[in-house]
């Protein structure tokens, strides 16, 4: 046992040493050069230097937040402002760069009601093979717009389809955003109605819970219309509807 445990202690106790005798910008240096050389998409997740992709809040308190996908979409994304107002819901929007901007009157409209604008890329790509070049101009594009309409620099960041990538993380640290997945789903292919989907999603909701619908891209209909249901539900159940802001202030749970 004593030989087993040998070498990684010996060689902890190097690495320690040659950090201690550089100094602490040069070992910053050392380690970002290093770092910027790595090949992202052959590593493994966890050897990309960042913060964890967050799914929920550590909370007892009964409060969620609302976060919509794929907009904004003009069929859908009015329908679904009249009933957060009629709800006194607040919600963040995930939006992508390309519709933003073809509609940015609508985009412009989410913000003015209250809610928040986030990324979600700029063409929604299959981000499983974009390099770590094509990442960043994907979410700065984004900023960018969002910056021009909203005059605040976007915070948030979600992946299409939720797939996480070493590029996908490592450019999201770059461009200053935190990346944000969800709890439960209210579309799901095994829900063939609005009362299904929302069944599902109030059996999967707890405090502290991220619950993500979709506004955009595909047919929404089923959607919107089950929209009303949820949020009628869950503030039934006692849950409060709170800012993406407030519900990550409170301990994250990372994946």
């Amino acid at each position: 046992m004593k030989k087993i445990w040998a070498a990684p202690l010996i060689a902890l106790f190097l690495l320690l040493s040659a950090t201690t005798l550089l100094p602490e910008t040069r070992w910053a240096q050392i380690w970002e050069k290093a770092r910027s050389t790595w090949n992202y998409h052959a590593l493994p997740l966890y050897f990309a230097a960042y913060t964890p992709p967050v799914r929920a809040a550590a909370t007892t308190e009964k409060i969620v937040a609302l976060t919509f996908d794929d907009g904004p979409d003009p069929r859908y994304t009015l329908s679904i402002l009249r009933i957060l107002d009629e709800y006194h819901v607040p919600a963040t929007f995930f939006v992508i760069g390309q519709s933003v901007r073809e509609y940015p009157e609508l985009t412009r409209l989410i913000f003015e009601r209250g809610h928040a604008l986030a990324n979600h890329t700029f063409t929604h790509p299959g981000v499983e093979t974009l390099t770590l070049p094509e990442y960043n101009q994907q979410l700065s594009r984004t900023n960018q717009l969002l910056q021009q309409i909203s005059g605040l620099q976007a915070v948030y960041y979600r992946p299409p389809r939720g797939i996480v990538t070493a590029e996908g993380m490592e450019a999201a640290r770059q461009q200053g955003l935190q990346t944000v997945l969800w709890t439960v789903c209210l579309e799901n292919r095994n829900c063939p109605t609005p009362a299904d989907m929302v069944r599902r999603a109030v059996a999967r909701t707890g405090p502290g819970a991220i619950i993500l619908v979709h506004d955009g891209r595909l047919d929404r209909r089923k959607s919107v219309e089950a929209l009303p249901m949820l949020l009628q539900t869950l503030q039934q159940k006692g849950y409060s509807f709170v800012t993406l802001d407030y519900l990550l202030q409170q301990q994250p749970e990372n994946m």
